[in-house]
């Protein structure tokens, strides 16, 4: 999917909720643009759910949303 390498000149996301919109709509969207995106970080309320996402990703689980949001 991602590769979380440089992250220069890439838009660098986080992505707060894993439900059936991130299957059907944005994973494939993610995926058609990962030359120009960086998925950074995963947030969910089900710790499993964001791990899954973040290991296939490369990205990284964020245990809160402060996370998301503080980090640069």
């Amino acid at each position: 999917l991602l590769r979380r390498g440089s992250s220069r000149g890439l838009l660098s996301l986080g992505l707060i909720g894993i439900g059936p919109s991130w299957e059907r709509r944005y994973r494939p969207a993610v995926r058609r643009l990962s030359e120009r995106l960086c998925l950074r970080m995963v947030h969910d309320p089900v710790l499993s759910r964001a791990q899954t996402v973040a290991q296939e990703t490369g990205a990284e689980v964020a245990t809160g949303l402060r996370q998301i949001f503080e980090d640069p």
